[in-house]
């Protein structure tokens, strides 16, 4: 694989301006430093090492949504994946691009939804991003990353799972009789956001509409909040494949 080094820009498309509150709340937290110093999540690992078993898909082309300034981006690029990284965050392109310089070119700006590639992906990775907004955004999101993979192609899933254990104000403004919720956040860094929360069983449901069949069991990481907050933080990781 190679790697324009010379071309030290991040491109750019137009965004809907329905998106310009998430874009901006993003922004404030990436120059408040968000992310800044963590180490990668377990599941890039776990991503890295199923591609690994497929040669068909590892040196193929492919997408991450919400790549942000490079936590878990940064170990998949130099693992040798080709993953193109895709944010509405400009400050997190610019933290990141100036971190990995020769990746620089591959980074883009802009809406996931409005994204149109040249070109269809062996791989989709989504970490926390397919979470924001209502079922009807989550309709889209699944919708959107199905036809942008290949027949066979990966895609691979961290969002908020709906055993959650709430801790900031909110307001719940969607619910349905699987479980799965949105909230309306009422303060904190997603004040005025919408946020959904999962169910195994909504998962199951999006995907299978979208023409992919999970490879494993779902997992269920439950995190425990540090004080002064209280409560757990629960997030679904899947692996599923494009039919």
């Amino acid at each position: 694989m190679t790697h324009d080094s010379n071309r030290s820009h991040i491109r750019q498309y137009d965004r809907h301006s329905t998106t310009d509150r998430l874009s901006h709340a993003w922004d404030t937290e990436y120059l408040k430093g968000r992310y800044r110093a963590e180490t990668p999540l377990k599941f890039t690992a776990d991503i890295i090492n199923e591609l690994k078993c497929s040669p068909s898909l590892v040196n193929g082309s492919g997408l991450y949504v919400g790549c942000g300034n490079g936590r878990n981006y940064a170990q998949m690029v130099e693992s040798g994946l080709e993953v193109i990284g895709l944010d509405i965050s400009s400050v997190a392109l610019s933290e990141l691009s100036k971190r990995l310089p020769q990746y620089s070119n591959l980074l883009v700006c802009g809406d996931f939804l409005d994204y149109r590639p040249d070109i269809k992906f062996q791989y989709v990775i989504a970490i926390q991003v397919f979470q924001h907004g209502d079922r009807l955004m989550a309709d889209k999101y699944f919708k959107k990353a199905s036809s942008l993979l290949e027949s066979g192609g990966l895609m691979f899933l961290r969002v908020n799972a709906s055993n959650t254990i709430m801790c900031r104000e909110h307001d719940i403004i969607e619910k349905n009789d699987t479980g799965s919720f949105t909230v309306l956040y009422k303060e904190g860094p997603k004040k005025g956001l919408d946020i959904r929360f999962f169910s195994k069983e909504d998962l199951f449901d999006l995907i299978n509409k979208n023409n992919m069949s999970a490879m494993h069991e779902l997992k269920n990481i439950t995190t425990k909040r540090l004080p002064p907050y209280t409560g757990s933080w629960s997030q679904w990781e899947m692996i599923a494949r494009k039919d």
